[in-house]
């Protein structure tokens, strides 16, 4: 009895003791969940900064322009012009120039790979044409550009070669492409008709003969007349350069007022020596040396000379003895004559000259 008491009492302790240990790993076990915890939540700060979220590169290279095209100009000749590198060519502005013709930008993606005139045949270029030249602003109001080259799409373009100073020659003029025009129909309908049954083979050689002598006659015409505006213009410049061709000879002159030393000036001297001699006499400065000049293309080595040094020009077209003359009195209104005109005209004006004491040195050329 005792045995079992004594059993039972050891197994109660060893009860408790279980119990104890239970107890005190539970509590133990919580106490370590509740440290990690604290250390869990223990905070950290930092100063935070506002500003630009940046990124930078860096690279080595040459920067270079890439998508540059190849112009094909509908023209063959020396290339006169072209804009500066980098300019901005708008529409209706020059893009570069052949033998001083200029090429016009206009928009448009269809080449102009013909010559366009009153005879061509409808297309998309001329539409294009067209629409460039409503752009441009020399259609009227109301116009709506179409695919024919018309007598108003001729108007236009020859407003547009004015404003450019294009040559508007053409070998066949607008007015004669009409009348071609109107015989290749009128040389259609005949065929036509000769299906038909209703004319002979004769009278369709006889129109074809008449249009193909309007044609030889308009290209002639134009030629003539071309040669004609060379001619004249040719002319125009001899008369320029040679206006005193009608006198027996031409004199090279140089004439001065008077109380001056006798003999001051001499042609050999050229022109700035002599100018300085009297400036010198006359005791001016240079610059107020006032020089009469005949104005001719001949006489533009001495106006270079005199426009380097200073001198006034006062230039004359015509009548050198007034232009003599000039230098005399007692406020003349030039100190010196220096041109090269007309043999009689300066015996006169020597004649003149003299009798107010002026001095003219002259030499036959």
């Amino acid at each position: 009895m005792k045995l079992n008491i004594f059993k039972n009492r050891n197994f109660y302790v060893l009860v408790v003791l279980i119990l104890v240990g239970s107890v005190a790993y539970y509590f133990g076990t919580q106490n370590t969940e509740s440290s990690s915890i604290n250390k869990t939540l223990q905070l950290t700060t930092t100063s935070v900064k506002q500003g630009d979220l940046e990124k930078k590169e860096e690279y080595n290279g040459t920067l270079r322009q890439t998508d540059s095209k190849i112009l094909n100009s509908p023209m063959a000749g020396v290339v006169t012009f072209i804009p500066d590198e980098g300019t901005i060519v708008k529409f209706g502005e020059i893009l570069f120039a052949v033998d001083n013709k200029p090429v016009i930008l206009v928009e448009g993606s269809v080449p102009f790979y013909r010559t366009l005139d009153l005879n061509s045949d409808p297309g998309p270029d001329v539409l294009q044409l067209e629409k460039a030249l409503v752009y441009l602003g020399y259609a009227a109001d109301g116009f709506a550009p179409d695919d024919t080259f018309d007598e108003i799409t001729s108007q236009m373009l020859n407003k547009l070669y004015l404003d450019y100073k294009i040559e508007t020659k053409s070998e066949v003029t607008p007015s004669e492409q009409v009348a071609i025009n109107l015989k290749e129909t009128e040389v259609k309908n005949i065929e036509e008709t000769i299906d038909s049954g209703g004319t002979t083979i004769a009278e369709v050689n006889d129109k074809k003969k008449k249009l193909d002598d309007a044609k030889e006659d308009a290209t002639e015409e134009s030629a003539a007349w071309k040669a004609a505006d060379v001619a004249i213009k040719n002319a125009e410049q001899s008369i320029t350069l040679l206006k005193d061709d009608t006198n027996p000879q031409t004199m090279e002159k140089i004439a001065i007022g008077s109380n001056l030393p006798k003999n001051l000036l001499d042609i050999d001297n050229g022109v700035e020596k002599n100018i300085r001699i009297l400036a010198e006499a006359k005791n001016k400065k240079i610059s107020e040396i006032n020089a009469c000049v005949m104005k001719r293309p001949r006489h533009d080595k001495i106006v270079d000379v005199m426009n380097k040094l200073g001198v006034t020009i006062n230039f004359i077209t015509d009548g050198d003895i007034a232009g003599v003359l000039s230098v005399i009195g007692d406020s003349p209104k030039n100190d010196i004559y220096y041109s090269t005109g007309g043999g009689p005209e300066g015996v006169l004006a020597a004649s003149a000259l003299s009798c107010f004491g002026g001095q003219i040195q002259g030499r036959l050329v």
